[in-house]
């Protein structure tokens, strides 16, 4: 059997060629065709920041303020800034996450951060796109923070090291999860150790939208089929139990290894370099056995399918960056013809 446009593969539907063997699909009514759709609306307020008070150079709000419209800030506080002491990634307001001002005179601080609550549709896939740097006028280099939604979160990392105010390398990050509710708030939240607080990470041009992308992700050869599954579709962060939003997503992999009910199957299971060595063996290995426990209790003979971990030993991207670690944390399933 080829994947040729028109095969129907469970709630996916194979719609033509990408190239490289890569092939757009259909998947519950939303149609993938990469480099020809059209932007979506972000479901935030106020992404960049431009709507808040009035700022010189930096202003610290404390937790509680609603100042900027559409967000809330959280722990113990954030810095507004403009131009006058930064460049922002987009127009003229950027937030540090870590505010220069403590309720407290003494570590521990609490951590500074900022959320917002929107609308969103349960069991649906999101992506969270915002630029990212920070504050290079003070220790540490690298300034770390976390992302949460929907009880899936992230931790992150940006290294200011040689950057400056009119020079602060904002790197373009994205995120994903699953939604569980109605609403969901989206968190930022700062991670600095004390007492080096008050210099933080910083975000700009922040954006929520419906994750178009199939979760499937399906390349052929001459020999093999290749799956990709990202580990957000399947896992919580460091988690090998699978997620209840995480079906679909089989249901479609079974799917696709029932018309081809005589090839063996290999699955991989893959991680980022962050934590030890031997700490992301280990979940590589539990995430592919996971996957493969699933496919045998729907169906699926056990003796068709082996599994192996790879830890963070094969990357297919940088794990320098927030997104380039997102790819590398993901499970393939090899199938051969």
């Amino acid at each position: 059997m080829s994947l040729t446009p028109g095969t129907q593969i469970g709630p996916y539907q194979v719609v033509g060629p990408l190239g490289a063997g890569v092939f757009a699909m259909v998947f519950l009514g939303w149609t993938v065709l990469v480099g020809h759709g059209q932007s979506t609306a972000s479901l935030l307020i106020n992404g960049s920041f431009e709507q808040g008070p009035a700022v010189g150079t930096f202003l610290n709000l404390a937790a509680g303020n609603t100042s900027l419209s559409g967000w809330i800030v959280t722990g113990e506080g954030v810095d507004y800034v403009s131009t006058g002491y930064w460049i922002s990634s987009d127009g003229t307001r950027a937030v540090d996450l870590d505010g220069s001002a403590r309720s407290r005179q003494t570590p521990p601080y609490v951590h500074g951060g900022i959320a917002q609550t929107f609308a969103t549709k349960p069991g649906m896939r999101y992506r969270v796109s915002f630029d990212l740097a920070g504050n290079p006028n003070q220790l540490p280099e690298i300034k770390r923070f976390q992302i949460s939604a929907a009880g899936q979160s992230a931790e992150m990392s940006f290294n200011a090291k040689g950057k400056n105010g009119r020079n602060m390398g904002w790197q373009a990050t994205t995120w994903t999860f699953t939604a569980s509710e109605a609403a969901t708030t989206l968190e930022f939240t700062s991670l600095t150790t004390s007492p080096q607080t008050g210099f933080g990470a910083a975000i700009d041009n922040v954006s929520v939208v419906p994750d178009t992308a199939p979760a499937l992700q399906v390349r052929e050869s001459a020999t093999e089929i290749q799956v990709q599954l990202g580990s957000e579709v399947l896992f919580d962060t460091g988690e090998f139990v699978l997620k209840p939003a995480a079906t679909s997503t089989l249901e479609a992999l079974a799917a696709l290894l029932a018309k081809y009910s005589t090839s063996t199957v290999a699955i991989e299971g893959h991680t980022d370099s962050v934590g030890s060595p031997q700490s992301n063996q280990r979940l590589s290995e539990n995430r592919a056995s996971a996957v493969r426990q699933w496919l045998v209790a729907h169906g699926i003979p056990a003796s068709r399918i082996s599994t192996k971990g790879f830890g963070s030993t094969a990357p297919v991207a940088t794990n320098e960056t927030a997104d380039g670690r997102q790819r590398n944390r993901r499970v393939e399933v090899r199938v051969q013809k």
